[in-house]
């Protein structure tokens, strides 16, 4: 079954295809749901029994999606609100303030925020993704500059890249960022406004987490990409 983008492929056999199939079909409580149309041209599962014993089909699967930010591993004195998909750095807090989601152990996970306030100041907006336990929620680096991280960096004084090697768009209010990341594939990359502009190779079989360090002033919500 293929929902949403493409990440990860796993081949499996046909009795568990049709099993699959089952289970999507009382999931949707509807009829036929083109299964695997995307890679068998419209053959039913009838069809692919056919071809005897063994046989093997593609399946994709898209990546688990992050519906809220995580308070509980979070830096404590954010700003948490609208049932935790909005996050808020408050006066006055401690340098690199970390708002993370855990990525899950068995599968591709992504997580999409919109850019929804930010201000100019003298401080960094950070995104990527870490090792876990271990990345400090304020008082760090930020992604991509604190140790085991991966991650970009924007200046909040014009929204210019702090590395313009690693990144060469500006960031805005209004901007789309997501970051995906497969713990199995050792892989992960950042997207921003549809666009990919980073991709990171990371140790396999890991613990993660994904997220961002606020610079003042600063607000994201969490949207479905």
């Amino acid at each position: 079954m293929v929902i949403g983008l493409p990440w990860a492929k796993v081949e499996i056999s046909v009795d568990e295809v049709e099993a699959l199939e089952a289970d999507a079909r009382r999931a949707f409580e509807e009829g036929y749901c083109d299964f695997c149309t995307q890679f068998l041209s419209g053959q039913d599962i009838h069809a692919i029994r056919k071809m005897g014993d063994g046989a093997k089909v593609l399946v994709v699967l898209s990546p688990k999606t992050t519906p809220d930010w995580s308070p509980q591993i979070s830096y404590t004195r954010l700003e948490f609100s609208e049932n935790d998909k909005q996050v808020q750095r408050p006066p006055f807090s401690s340098a690199f303030p970390a708002a993370l989601v855990p990525v899950d152990a068995e599968r591709a996970t992504s997580l999409c925020f919109r850019v929804a306030a930010f201000p100019p100041s003298r401080t960094v907006l950070t995104v990527g993704i870490a090792l876990w336990p271990g990345f400090k929620v304020y008082f760090g680096k930020g992604f991509g500059v604190e140790e085991e991280s991966w991650g970009l960096q924007w200046s909040g004084e014009d929204g210019s890249p702090v590395d313009p090697g690693a990144c060469r768009l500006r960031l805005s209010k209004g901007d789309l960022v997501c970051i995906t990341c497969d713990p199995w594939e050792g892989s992960s990359s950042i997207a921003l406004n549809g666009r990919q502009v980073a991709m990171f190779s990371i140790p396999c079989g890991k613990a993660f987490v994904l997220g961002a360090t606020l610079s003042s002033g600063c607000i994201l919500r969490i949207e479905s990409p």
